[in-house]
């Protein structure tokens, strides 16, 4: 389960008071992007609340030393707006620097599972293309790809929709739903500051600036 207990944090307008239970789906809008980037970051650990409680399967993420912080973000995928890339790796790279990193998947499945994570999210382009040369819808596919390779059971995606044509909305709205439903265990977060964007996502739980309600 998220919680967010009655949570102050610098950038976000609001305070932040919902629930979201395991295995379920919410939505979150805010008023302003920036708002989205800083529910991420207090979600993975790299920012505290200023006040109130934040927890995620009842571990308060930013109490964590940095061993225990690196183990519990293995746990959590996160689809970026703009792909959450480093500019100087190329596709292939950035999809697979993450999992060679953390040591959850052995080097010799690497390429085989990253081959298809890419077939499964739709991207048939450059592998050595750096990305900036990657379209916006292009790079929410390749941070898709990265995310299902940790398999996480949070997937977290933060303005994923937003600017998209009502084609690539669909395409990863139903990537997005497909993860969601393979596992009775697997929790999705949708934060956005444009709701339109989630039309047709069936969330659980709608959190508006005043307050949550079931949709």
């Amino acid at each position: 389960m998220v919680l967010f207990s009655q949570v102050i944090a610098a950038e976000v307008d609001s305070m932040l008071d919902f629930s979201v239970r395991r295995g379920s789906s919410a939505a979150i809008v805010v008023s302003r992007e920036i708002e989205t980037r800083v529910i991420v970051r207090l979600l993975t650990g790299f920012l505290p609340p200023l006040e109130g409680v934040l927890s995620v399967n009842d571990i308060q993420p930013y109490l964590l030393n940095d061993k225990e912080l690196s183990d519990f973000r293995k746990g959590i995928g996160v689809i970026y707006d703009d792909g959450g890339f480093i500019s100087n790796l190329n596709v292939w790279e950035n999809l697979t620097l993450q999992i060679s990193y953390e040591g959850i998947v052995r080097k010799s499945e690497i390429e085989e599972r990253g081959r298809k994570v890419l077939e499964v999210v739709g991207y048939d382009g450059s592998l050595s293309v750096l990305p900036n040369r990657l379209s916006m819808f292009e790079r929410r596919q390749i941070a898709f790809a990265r995310a299902l390779l940790k398999e996480p059971l949070l997937m977290v995606y933060q303005s994923t929709l937003d600017g998209l044509s009502r084609s690539e909305q669909k395409h990863l709205s139903s990537l997005a739903q497909s993860y969601h439903e393979q596992d009775a265990g697997r929790t999705s977060m949708y934060i956005t500051s444009n709701q339109d964007s989630l039309r047709g996502i069936q969330a659980d739980l709608i959190y508006n600036a005043g307050g949550a309600t079931p949709s």
